[in-house]
């Protein structure tokens, strides 16, 4: 057979670069286990050689010089004279609790890794993945707490880019109480607590969630929190007088997004408020081709989680079928949040 060089072919070229991407996931573990093996903390303080490198971090020195290297086609490192190693701009995002060091934790994590390799029959089934226990990602985020953590330290940080906006774009003074629903660590909550001085708040998570809420909002806003844990796909804390959903329609299919409103509208009042944080999608066909930004999360969302991005009509429509109406509607009051490409938030004001 004769051998074709992939610069004067195009269809080895195009070979070719098949083979880069199917490497990505091998670069993403990488990208972990540079974590993993702190040595963005390691070298934060300086340039380091690879036998001072060795000592601090107990490894292999033929195995880690090799490492080093694909770190360095990465720009996560730089080799520096006289066998030195420095960290790049790039690694320094890397250190072990930074955002985007969770984000490469949850994302290559053992058990979502396991979500992945179902991708074939995800496809052609519909259905969302699960984990080897039958349970869904979130289930399996009980059982995994380093995982589970992760995910919830990337989420803290989405949460916290729009709090900003969302003060501005509504007043919540005029409220009593507070319930965030699946509301994670906090942080979105806890913010508007603190710059709110008189409404009350309730978080609404897991028990592991909570647990870890418990331990990171700070004492002066934690005091004004219920912590209740429980699931809103069984039922929802009646007394609130205004209920967030941020992020929540984004992860659940169109089953659950109705159980979970239905929820809502059993357990609240006549009067009381619902915002709905979260991404909008294009008004068009869900079979649609389209080279939108937001495809390859959508995909993502779909797979390992069984939500999606939904479109505006698709909102509308899924209160208003649950006996909501609609107050208001404010497109992009956020700027892009950081997960995957930049796209803005919206709200959704309604009221049962």
């Amino acid at each position: 057979m004769q051998q074709r060089h992939w610069s004067d072919d195009p269809l080895t070229d195009l070979s070719y670069q098949l083979h880069g991407q199917l490497f990505g996931s091998f670069t993403g573990h990488i990208i972990n286990t540079f974590v993993e093996i702190r040595i963005a903390d390691v070298l934060h303080g300086g340039p380091m050689s690879i036998s001072e490198l060795c000592a601090v971090l107990g490894a292999d020195p033929v195995n880690l010089s090799s490492f080093l290297s694909v770190c360095a086609n990465l720009d996560l490192v730089q080799a520096g004279e006289d066998d030195t190693v420095r960290l790049t701009e790039r690694g320094r995002l890397l250190r072990f609790n930074a955002f985007d060091a969770k984000f490469a934790q949850f994302l290559t994590a053992p058990g979502t890794n396991r979500m992945y390799e179902q991708l074939p029959s995800l496809v052609l089934s519909g259905a969302p993945a699960r984990g080897p226990s039958g349970r869904n990602l979130y289930q399996h985020f009980e059982e995994d707490l380093t995982a589970g953590e992760a995910f919830q330290d990337v989420m803290t940080e989405l949460s916290g880019g729009c709090v900003e906006g969302l003060l501005a774009a509504y007043d919540f003074s005029r409220h009593r109480k507070i319930v965030d629903l699946g509301g994670g660590k906090g942080v979105l909550l806890s913010s508007i607590l603190h710059h709110t001085p008189g409404p009350d708040g309730l978080l609404y998570e897991t028990p592991s969630v909570i647990e870890m809420a418990r331990a990171s909002i700070e004492p002066t806003i934690s005091r004004r929190i219920e912590f209740v844990a429980g699931s809103f796909l069984e039922k929802v804390p009646a007394d609130g007088d205004l209920y967030l959903l941020k992020s929540i329609f984004c992860d659940w299919g169109d089953h659950e997004v109705g159980r979970i409103l239905r929820n809502c509208y059993r357990a609240v009042p006549e009067g009381t408020a619902l915002l709905v944080i979260d991404w909008f999608g294009p008004d068009r066909s869900p079979t649609e081709l389209s080279s939108d930004e937001s495809i390859f999360r959508n995909l993502f969302l779909r797979t390992l989680f069984g939500g999606r991005v939904r479109s505006q009509r698709e909102f509308r429509t899924a209160l208003t079928g649950a006996g909501f109406r609609i107050d208001q509607v404010i497109p992009e009051f956020s700027a892009g949040s950081a997960f995957g490409p930049p796209s803005p938030w919206n709200l959704i004001v309604a009221r049962r």
